[in-house]
């Protein structure tokens, strides 16, 4: 916890935060703009309900959890041109593993990682773990 606060104090002395309009995360630029980072956080919580019908409604049962909760950081380093993006899933049911003796059942934890590099007006290098534009699933 000691070296959570130290870090948040050391990248606030040497960045400025600026304070956006609501829902566009926590953004971060360097005070030499070598660096700009934008933090993001969202979730969704799931209520299940249950009657059991006999001669009238009995044996209600109720539960809340969390269905999803994601950590999002994307933002630029040294260059604008070279970009960032990282996603994390926090929740039980978002980030399940795979059920084969190869998964050992691990937690995904990390939706994306990736590094990219803007070398040439529209071109750009991608490297590492991201969701394709076209995957409806993800997007929603």
């Amino acid at each position: 916890m000691l070296m959570l606060c130290l870090g948040a104090f050391a990248i606030n002395s040497y960045s400025q935060i600026q304070t956006p309009e609501f829902g566009k995360g926590i953004q971060i630029l360097g005070k030499d703009s070598s660096y700009y980072s934008k933090i993001g956080y969202r979730f969704q919580n799931l209520y299940v309900g249950s009657w059991t019908i006999n001669d009238g409604l009995t044996d209600y049962k109720a539960s809340f959890l969390v269905r999803r909760m994601r950590l999002k950081f994307d933002g630029w380093a040294v260059n604008p041109k070279i970009k960032y993006k990282l996603e994390l899933a926090l929740s039980n049911r978002d980030n399940s593993g795979g059920s084969g003796p190869e998964f050992r059942k691990a937690a995904n934890i990390v939706l994306d990682a990736s590094v990219s590099y803007n070398f040439y007006k529209n071109f750009t290098i991608q490297f590492g773990q991201r969701k394709l534009p076209g995957n409806v699933e993800r997007v929603i």
